[in-house]
């Protein structure tokens, strides 16, 4: 499966009503296989397409 494709179904099964904020730590836990580079460059990506907002350096929503 894809990383990408695995971060959004592990962020879906997380994610709740009450819990919706992530560290950038809290999402290099599920993907611990991928570079640092290789993981940021899947951020960057993500944030892209609209997976998810960034709302600071380190946060996602």
């Amino acid at each position: 499966m894809l990383p990408l494709r695995r971060l959004m179904q592990s962020l879906a099964t997380l994610a709740t009503p009450e819990r919706y904020l992530f560290a950038l730590d809290d999402l290099r836990v599920l993907l611990p296989e991928l570079s640092a580079s290789a993981f940021k460059t899947l951020l960057i990506r993500a944030v892209k397409q609209g997976c998810w907002d960034r709302v600071c350096r380190g946060l996602y929503l």
